[in-house]
């Protein structure tokens, strides 16, 4: 037990309140039952949190979605009452070994990667966090056994943390986004290093070479030692090339967890065939269709110019692409540049589309406007001639024509086997 939840049986008197009615919340609400907690939820779309109510609360938990500015924080600030993030929540209540994971890319894959190789190699563990797994419903279903919690933490989940200890921190990389959220690169920055500045002093703490060098130029300190695991000189070749991790875009991924294993005690050996069965998250970039000469690649995830860039670099050959979506604040301006020297055409869709058309006009590269996916994929495919890839990683939001990534990604992929199904049947 930690901070002032150190007494929390004595303060059950009154209710908690729960801000925001979505996973996170759910979580939340399912521990503070476990703790038989009375407890309400208020949501902008629902229940709205007054003053009045504020006063009667015991504290506030807020889901990440919900800026520290939000005004129901500072109602309840004002009103002198503790306001903690959920993963707090679960934090000042869990008895387990918690390894926290940020970075702008490849994060969620570093978590479940680093999770299988645990179990598989009998060692208990659990994701939690960013990846759609509230840590507080962890601790609420948790047993006595002991297990180790890999926790994905977003710049949202990482800046309001006042309880939360880690006893490993790692950050793998540090790219422009959330630009729409953050007013600053440099923000950003310092949203994610709450979670360092929140370590236990004894942990440890690993980062990339893209940390070190953003943190360089704003002059930040790193408050611990730390070691560094530079990916430009790992080999990847001892993982088969059909392999996810063998990608571009995995090796980062696949340095840190060969790295951070062996400083765990796994054997080298052991490492690379615990990774032969681990299955990634869905739509990372991987191959899905071969449709004519054309090879359909998903990589509906990618939601940012570096992780489209990282995509890019897969292909040795100039490929066609299709990208776009809803922007968040990233200055398209600054890598559209990059693109022209992996994209022959580009097919491009959402509300930025004609921003980006503009642009790569400019660049000599040719592209289209298409008003849908589907549309897309048609033209994309209708000027194959010779053997070339087809990637969509949209590089945007996904907001303006779909749910989210996942439903980008499976409609992707819907309307690509709908193709591959129609160039099948006028060729028979």
């Amino acid at each position: 037990m930690k901070s002032f939840l150190q007494n929390w049986e004595k303060m059950r008197s009154s209710p908690v309140a729960i801000l925001g009615a979505g996973k996170s919340g759910h979580g939340a609400a399912s521990l503070l039952n476990r703790l038989q907690w009375e407890h309400e939820t208020y949501d902008e779309q629902g229940r709205v949190f007054t003053e009045d109510l504020a006063r009667k609360c015991s504290f506030v938990v807020f889901s990440p979605g919900f800026k520290l500015i939000h005004p129901w924080i500072q109602m309840a600030r004002n009103l002198g009452k503790e306001v903690i993030a959920e993963m707090d929540l679960g934090a000042a209540f869990c008895k387990d070994k918690i390894v926290a994971i940020t970075g702008t890319n490849g994060k969620t894959t570093l978590t479940t990667l680093l999770s299988h190789i645990w179990n598989v190699n009998g060692r208990l563990s659990q994701v939690a966090g960013n990846i759609g797994n509230p840590l507080t419903s962890v601790v609420a279903n948790s047993s006595e056994e002991e297990t180790t919690i890999f926790l994905e933490t977003s710049s949202f989940q990482a800046q309001g943390l006042k309880i939360l200890r880690p006893d490993v921190v790692i950050w793998n990389n540090f790219e422009p986004d959330h630009l729409d959220h953050h007013i600053s690169m440099s923000e950003y920055f310092y949203a994610k290093a709450n979670i360092i500045t929140q370590m236990n002093p004894d942990g440890k703490l690993w980062i990339g070479e893209s940390v070190v060098n953003f943190a360089s130029q704003i002059n930040y300190q790193f408050p611990y030692a730390y070691s560094r695991i530079d990916c430009s000189s790992f080999c990847s070749n001892t993982v088969s090339p059909d392999h996810f991790l063998s990608s571009f875009p995995q090796k980062e991924n696949l340095a840190f967890a060969k790295t951070i294993s062996k400083a765990s005690g796994i054997d080298e050996s052991v490492f690379f065939d615990s990774i032969k069965s681990y299955e990634p998250e869905p739509f990372r970039l991987s191959k899905i269709a071969k449709v004519g000469k054309a090879s359909f690649w998903n990589d509906s995830k990618a939601t940012n110019s570096s992780a489209v860039i990282s995509a890019f670099k897969n292909f040795s050959n100039k490929i066609l692409w299709i990208g776009g979506g809803r922007e968040k604040g990233e200055r398209v301006d600054l890598w559209i540049n990059e693109v022209k020297k992996y994209v022959a055409q580009a097919f491009l869709i959402g509300e930025v589309a004609p921003k980006i058309h503009s642009m790569l006009r400019s660049e000599s590269v040719d592209s289209e406007v298409c008003e849908s996916l589907g549309d897309a994929i048609k033209s994309a495919y209708s000027r194959t001639v010779d053997t070339i890839d087809i990637v969509f990683s949209p590089g945007f939001l996904s907001y303006d024509m779909f749910e989210d990534y996942l439903d980008r990604g499976n409609s992707f992929n819907k309307l690509v086997f709908d193709l591959k199904k129609r160039s099948t049947q006028t060729t028979q």
